[in-house]
């Protein structure tokens, strides 16, 4: 069964002739599950609830209205790390990888500006790594010396991502496979056709 891309990806549209897709996947989870905004909104209250109580019963009187607002923002304070962590966590939500017989492919986002790509000829073998809140991950160097360059390149803009993007996936060692059969192929192709031409 030949992989689909969903039509609202905006990967549907960049795909050149004669390119075609061989595996299609979404990151996993990294394994931290947050609170949806309501409940992080409930743990604000509660928080802010609970230390004024605390405050009060230290001083042995009731707080006045603007010491307890300033309570409850301090428990805002406190908890938007944690908005800003769903953030992320909806921005892997929305990535998609996508691995062609020309090259590999990530849009994080709905937004095109942010596909990167990688071309499979500028790949070195890839590599499976334990990564500190997503385990194991798939990790990606270019070939020949200098492996601290950045490895993928925004489609439209052609600016080097210099982000650390390894691909977070649940099968890692097919996905593997899948890119190294990808890249054999991708170099044994054109000699193969020359050698039909001679």
């Amino acid at each position: 069964m030949e992989p689909v891309l969903d039509r609202a990806s905006p990967l549907t549209s960049v795909l050149t002739p004669g390119e075609r897709l061989i595996w299609v996947g979404h990151p996993t989870r990294a394994g931290r599950t947050l609170p949806a905004p309501r409940y992080l909104a409930m743990i604000v209250v509660a928080f802010g609830y609970l230390l004024e109580r605390l405050v009060s019963s230290c001083i042995g009187s009731p707080l006045p209205i603007l010491a307890r607002l300033e309570l409850f923002a301090l428990g805002i304070i406190f908890v938007s790390p944690v908005f800003w962590l769903r953030h992320l966590d909806r921005l892997v939500e929305d990535t998609t990888y996508v691995l062609t017989n020309k090259r590999l492919l990530m849009a994080v986002g709905p937004d095109r500006a942010q596909i990167r790509e990688v071309a499979l000829a500028a790949l070195a073998p890839v590599n499976i790594r334990w990564v500190h809140r997503n385990g194991r991950v798939l990790v990606f160097d270019r070939r020949g010396p200098g492996s601290s360059r950045a490895i993928w390149t925004f489609l439209d803009s052609g600016k080097a991502d210099k982000w650390f993007t390894p691909w977070i996936v649940d099968n890692q060692e097919f996905v593997r496979q899948l890119i190294e059969t990808a890249r054999k192929d991708y170099w044994s192709e054109p000699i193969s056709s020359n050698s039909r031409k001679e």
